[in-house]
């Protein structure tokens, strides 16, 4: 099988210290935490901070990333102190939105990167995505009135519009696992990917196995 090049990996839905350390040990490049309180792989700020403090000395480089949905900015910058070092809206947060929690973030001294994520299901959407001014793009697949981590397959020809199109970095999300890693990647040629339930034994808990073939695909 022919090797091919990707930069980034973050496995996303982190909740156990155990799944946190055996992630970083795997040298993704970036693990992600759900803040979203309706989610099955909720997480609070405070588990976050359990979990941050433990990885950050040894794995100084790994990102540690908040994912939001249309949240108060009081609670983002509550999970910013707990080792949050980047913010993914999931949500349908607006321009205005983001530029007004740049200035926040900014006031608060916090040195933070802004990921905006988006479930495509149409050109459309791709092209509206140009507009939100962040340092890197997600793109995630459509299941309606689902936030992410339902396991279906995105539609990468969408997905691959979006990296041939969009100003910054693209993270490629949406029913990723180890069987079909290396078909989105060579379809996609995204910046990176983002996987949850595709190596999960159960919602919010990570199968070793399943991170460790991913990692190798």
């Amino acid at each position: 099988m022919k090797t091919l090049d990707l930069s980034f990996v973050k496995i996303c839905g982190i909740t156990r210290p155990e799944d946190a350390a055996f992630a970083c040990e795997l040298g993704v490049s970036a693990i992600g935490f759900v803040a979203y309180s309706k989610s099955k792989r909720y997480i609070s700020s405070i588990n976050v901070n359990v979990i941050t403090s433990q990885i950050t000395k040894k794995y100084p480089k790994i990102k540690h990333v908040g994912v939001f949905v249309n949240e108060d900015f009081d609670t983002i910058i509550k999970y910013l102190k707990s080792g949050i070092n980047v913010v993914q809206l999931h949500g349908d947060e607006t321009v205005e939105y983001v530029c007004e929690l740049k200035k926040t973030i900014l006031a608060k001294n916090f040195d933070v990167e802004i990921w905006r994520a988006a479930r495509l299901r149409s050109e459309k959407d791709v092209i509206q995505l140009k507009k939100y001014p962040v340092d890197i793009y997600l793109v995630d697949s459509f299941v309606e009135d689902k936030i992410g981590g339902t396991g279906v397959i995105g539609d990468w020809e969408l997905a691959k519009l979006a990296v041939k199109i969009l100003p910054k970095p693209v993270i490629l999300a949406g029913g990723l696992t180890p069987k079909n890693i290396h078909e989105a990647i060579s379809k996609v040629h995204p910046f990176g990917v983002d996987v949850s339930s595709g190596v999960e034994a159960s919602p919010g808990i990570k199968d070793q196995n399943l991170m460790k073939e991913f990692l190798d695909k």
